[in-house]
């Protein structure tokens, strides 16, 4: 009894020594590879084999070629892996995914970045926002351009007259460049459709008003006519027909506002 106990031990003994051996082989297999990981990346960066030969710009906006490149290679830097390469490498440029939009520049509404790995260069093209209007801040003196998707991207003068879409917002808020002139897309697009009709049926909008979003609701000025009030919720249905009717049976210029934001409902003084 007492040798078969001493020779599980002695079995046991050397099962524990090929363990460790086996558990410091893998450790040092781990630690070559690594270091030979760490050789290749050292390498890679600093041959200059693989150094960007050329940038090239297709460039739209008003911004400088050096600042857009700056600002882009800020924004790609914040992926680590690319930061251990810099833009000075083409493989900075070839891992991960390009932005096609910069949050510092929000006057740039497009951006596409390529690259030709063979010849080391990089392609960069950029198209501006386009004005589709001004929003100002009615407790302040601060006016911002916005474009078509209701983005805000520069700052403005005050705007009037029909040329120029002009809101004149009340609510207290505060705009910052690259947000949307308001808290749902949804609201955006009905308040841009509603003006194309309104257009379409003649009215000359002189400027929106817009007092408190908790009610949902906004107001259309025109130059002659009466004030319009909608609601961001929806647009009335057939609304087209309801203007060319109304401006057939009515004498505008003597009507003080048509109200439209009750659903299926038309209010007029």
């Amino acid at each position: 009894m007492k040798e078969t106990l001493q020779n599980y031990n002695l079995h046991e003994t050397r099962k524990s020594k090929k363990k460790k051996i086996r558990f410091w082989i893998i450790i040092s297999s781990l630690s070559v590879i690594f270091l030979i990981m760490v050789f290749i990346v050292k390498a890679a960066i600093s041959w200059s084999g693989l150094n960007v030969s050329g940038v090239n710009f297709l460039n739209q906006t008003n911004i400088a070629n050096s600042s857009l490149l700056s600002y882009l290679e800020k924004d790609m830097m914040r992926n680590k892996l690319r930061a251990v390469f810099g833009p000075e490498n083409i493989l900075f440029w070839s891992l991960g995914h390009k932005p096609n939009y910069l949050y510092d520049l929000p006057s740039v509404k497009n951006l596409n970045v390529g690259l030709n790995l063979f010849r080391r260069t990089i392609s960069i093209e950029a198209s501006p926002r386009t004005p589709y209007g001004v929003v100002c801040e009615a407790t302040s003196t601060s006016c911002f351009v916005f474009d078509d998707q209701g983005v805000i991207f520069s700052s403005s003068p005050s705007v009037q007259g029909p040329l120029i879409l002009s809101i004149n917002d009340f609510t207290g808020r505060h705009f910052i460049l690259g947000e949307s002139i308001l808290p749902d897309k949804s609201w955006f697009e009905n308040l841009i459709n509603t003006l194309k009709i309104m257009k379409q049926n003649d009215f000359s909008v002189s400027e929106i008003d817009i007092d408190d979003l908790s009610l949902r609701e906004w107001r259309i000025k025109t130059m002659t006519g009466p004030d319009f009030y909608f609601s961001f919720n929806f647009i009335p249905d057939n609304l087209s027909y309801i203007l060319s009717n109304l401006s057939s049976r009515m004498n505008f210029s003597k009507i003080s506002y048509v109200d439209f934001r009750v659903p299926e409902r038309i209010y007029y003084k």
